[in-house]
C-alpha cells in the first residue's frame, strides 16, 4: 500500500483494486457512474459555460482565459472514444463547477491514452461507496483499516497506523473503548512518543480517534464508526 496520501489515482491501479473488467468500466462511464480526469500542465485555455434561454435552449458564454495546470475531467464522449480506439485527441474538458475548459487555438489538441486517465480522491470514494458498495474488509476478527470509507469519505492509513486503529476497534468491541495512548502505540509497534506523531501523515485521524474528555492521554475510536463496523 502507498504511504502517500493521494488526491488522485491512476485508473489502472484502481481497476486492479476494484477487480473491475473493461465492460463494467465502460458501463460505469456510459451511465455517469464514474468520472475520469487527466492532469493538464501549463496550457492556456478558455473557461466558459452554457446558460439556458427562456425557450429551453442553451448558449455558450466564455468567462475568462486561464493558464490551466492541474486536474480536469475528460468529457464522457471522449472517454468512450478512447476506450474504443485506444487514443483520443480533444480540445475541451469538463470542470467540477459545470463549466468547460477549451484550448484557445483551433488547431491545438491534446492526445490522451488510457495511461493518462486519473480518478479524483472524492470520485473514488463516492464510486466505491455508492456503486461498488465496498465496506472495510474483514479478515476473521481483524478489520483492515488501511483503506476504508466512513460517512462518504475515503480514509487511508499506513500498516502501522492501521494496527493502532484495529487495536482501538477491538477494545471498543470488547466493551473497553477508552485506552491510554502508550497502550495504543505499543499495540501498533510504534516508537513514537505521542499518538499525534504516529498519525502525523494523516491529518484526518482525529475524526476517527477521539480524545476522552477529562482523561489526559486517553483516546477512543469514534463511536459512530464502531457502530457502523459492528452492523
Amino acid at each position: 500500500m502507498s504511504r502517500i496520501t493521494k488526491n488522485y489515482f491512476t485508473l489502472d491501479e484502481l481497476t486492479g483494486i476494484w477487480k473491475l473488467n473493461d465492460p463494467d468500466l465502460r458501463y460505469a462511464v456510459e451511465n455517469n457512474l464514474l468520472k475520469l480526469s487527466v492532469w493538464i500542465v501549463g496550457r492556456r485555455m478558455e473557461i466558459g459555460g452554457y446558460e439556458e434561454t427562456p425557450e429551453g435552449g442553451s448558449f455558450y458564454i466564455p468567462h475568462e482565459h486561464r493558464l490551466m495546470d492541474g486536474l480536469v475531467d475528460v468529457c464522457r464522449g471522449d472517454i468512450l472514444t478512447l476506450f474504443h480506439d485506444g487514443v483520443v485527441s480533444t480540445q475541451s474538458f469538463c470542470l467540477p463547477d459545470d463549466t468547460f475548459a477549451s484550448l484557445i487555438r483551433e488547431d491545438d489538441v491534446i492526445s490522451l491514452n488510457r495511461s493518462d486517465l486519473l480518478v479524483r480522491r472524492e470520485e473514488r470514494a463516492q464510486f466505491e461507496t455508492n456503486v461498488l458498495n465496498l465496506q472495510p474488509v474483514v479478515h476473521g476478527k481483524c478489520i483492515d483499516f488501511r483503506c476504508f470509507d466512513f460517512e462518504k469519505e475515503l480514509y487511508e492509513f499506513t500498516e502501522m497506523q492501521s494496527r493502532a486503529l484495529n487495536f482501538m476497534f477491538e477494545c471498543a468491541r470488547k466493551g473497553n473503548p477508552e485506552q491510554y495512548y502508550r497502550e495504543i502505540l505499543d499495540a501498533a509497534s510504534s516508537a513514537s512518543a505521542k499518538l499525534g506523531h504516529l498519525f502525523s501523515s494523516r491529518p484526518k485521524w482525529t475524526r476517527i480517534i477521539k480524545k476522552v474528555a477529562g482523561r489526559r492521554g486517553w483516546y477512543c475510536m469514534e463511536p459512530m464508526l464502531v457502530a457502523a463496523l459492528l452492523t
